[in-house]
């Protein structure tokens, strides 16, 4: 939605409402992500009881990937199901096959993987130091962009490459899952709407049911397909970073996780966590937030639509600017936030904490403010919260051998978790 301008910005944004941001919707994202977590949790069962330690990253990533794979397309993308090895290994090869989105069936095993290996390869191509080597030059130095674009068009490197197969393939698959929900809408009650295999919930399908939207409104192929991927950034590799952050942050403060496994068992008592539940785990709640503050995954980004002047620092922004904020740093900024180095989820928890409050609450900008904030942020707070509440109900996490590398980051669409090793223990 960020590069939308009205009406269209407004069209899109009713679209995530109706399926993203609507309590109601909300509602139905809960058995997603509690079914999609068994792969998850089977695995880390292992780990606990082998007392080898384990990098979430991959499992929180492809579990992240999985649900909002069923919020997005309605389907399966088999990215966290405990598959034999060899299988695995022969789906693997579905991506480098030729246009295998119009071979496989959406809802097979074959269609999700490739779908799978196409975003996870869309999204690794955004750091900064993968896909081209041009891609720093076009950062450093704006006026080359359209240079450098020109250069990519005809003459691209490896990593230009990379970045069109990968995105051809994430485009394709999205028409193709499309054109199959269209044909099985015309032929209802025949055998095509029962192979079909796309939950009638899902953003794509209410999209283009035009149940989201009143007449006269739509959304174009390619807004609808950026839509789409707006909603992945919000659920997949976002979310992860943010699970990965505070289980890292929590296996460091032993008594802030105690404190988290208190107040689970004394309102959960071992039943699966609801979206009602959250409200009743506030401290839980606020670990996600602090997470957030300590290493917020995204940079919020605004497009000037006329020229701003900021008198107070001498500075003149252009129309048509692109601005990024830089919210790692304003979030642990000490003239803002006190003791901002350390892990206080209580400072979230207010009245009653004040001495640890922000001087000023915009300066808490994971997300962005304002109309244009992300719009996917309930969803993505109710999966981590989710998500986060089931890991502790069954684990506890502590930080791994020396032996074990350190935590390792990266920058590119988000500010990503790349490894973060931790020793997993089951809780009685």
């Amino acid at each position: 939605t960020l590069l939308l301008k009205a009406p269209q910005w407004r069209i899109a944004r009713k679209a995530f409402e109706a399926v993203v941001m609507h309590p109601r919707a909300l509602a139905k994202i809960e058995p997603i992500v509690h079914d999609t977590l068994q792969g998850l949790m089977a695995g880390l069962d292992v780990h606990a009881q082998s007392g080898e330690p384990c990098d979430v990253v991959g499992p929180l990533n492809l579990t992240t990937l999985d649900v909002t794979g069923k919020v997005a397309f309605g389907i399966d993308l088999h990215a966290s199901k405990a598959d034999d090895p060899k299988e695995r290994l022969a789906l693997a090869k579905v991506y480098d096959e030729p246009q295998w989105w119009n071979k496989y069936p959406p809802g097979s095993k074959e269609f999700g993987v490739g779908l799978v290996t196409a975003l996870r390869e869309a999204f690794r191509l955004f750091e900064i130091d993968q896909g081209s080597v041009f891609k720093p030059l076009g950062l450093l130095l704006p006026p080359l962009a359209p240079a450098l674009r020109w250069v990519l068009q005809w003459l691209p490197d490896k990593g230009r490459q990379q970045e069109t197969k990968a995105w051809t393939a994430v485009i394709s698959a999205t028409k193709a899952l499309s054109s199959s929900w269209r044909a099985a809408q015309t032929a209802k009650g025949s055998e095509q709407s029962k192979v079909c295999g796309i939950s009638g919930s899902s953003f794509l399908a209410m999209t283009l049911s035009g149940k989201t939207l009143e007449a006269g409104e739509a959304l174009n192929e390619t807004e609808f397909i950026g839509q789409v991927y707006t909603l992945l950034m919000a659920g997949y590799e976002t979310t992860s970073t943010t699970l990965s952050a505070s289980l890292l942050l929590l296996s460091n403060n032993p008594a802030v996780q105690a404190r988290v496994h208190d107040e689970i068992d004394r309102l959960l008592c071992g039943k699966a966590p609801t979206q009602e539940d959250l409200e009743r785990l506030p401290y839980c709640c606020a670990v996600i937030d602090e997470g957030l503050r300590l290493q917020p995954p995204g940079f919020p980004t605004r497009l000037t639509t006329e020229q701003v002047v900021l008198p107070e620092l001498n500075i003149t922004i252009p129309k048509d600017t692109f601005v990024w904020c830089t919210a790692y740093t304003t979030q642990r900024d000490p003239a803002i936030w006190p003791r901002a180095e350390e892990f206080l989820p209580e400072r979230f928890i207010q009245p009653g904490n004040e001495d640890v409050a922000p001087s000023n609450p915009l300066a808490y900008m994971p997300f962005g403010h304002g109309a244009r904030m992300c719009v996917g942020y309930k969803f993505a707070l109710l999966e981590a919260r989710l998500i986060l509440v089931s890991l502790l109900q069954r684990f506890t996490f502590a930080p791994p051998p020396p032996s074990c590398p350190k935590p390792k980051y990266c920058s590119g669409m988000v500010f990503s978790t790349k490894t973060a090793w931790l020793q997993v223990s089951a809780r009685s």
